[in-house]
């Protein structure tokens, strides 16, 4: 069995956008780019924002997965548009009565 040793090499700021645009920058512009064209119509409505802010923390929560180094961050913004999210959804629902 031969063991490949994997050399950590400097990459330049061209390769780490390739390395990006892959997948993950594919996925990240259309997300924005859905959340945009959701949010211009119906940015006033409560149901909405909540859903799109609950949106942006499962966004948040699912790129610590590409980005290890950053958890603490993406935790923090995560944990703050949940918050966002629900409080503005139970507003939305407490109105309904």
């Amino acid at each position: 069995m031969v063991g490949v040793l994997e050399i950590d090499t400097k990459m330049t700021r061209k390769e780490k956008i390739q390395k990006w645009w892959k997948i993950e920058g594919k996925l990240e512009c259309l997300g924005a780019l859905l959340t945009i064209i959701i949010l211009i119509p119906y940015g006033n409505n409560p149901l909405v924002f909540g859903l799109i802010t609950c949106t942006i923390a499962l966004w948040c929560f699912g790129k610590i997965f590409f980005r290890k180094n950053q958890w603490q961050m993406l935790s923090l913004c995560g944990l703050w548009a949940l918050y966002q999210g629900l409080t503005s959804l139970l507003a939305y629902f407490r109105t309904l009565h």
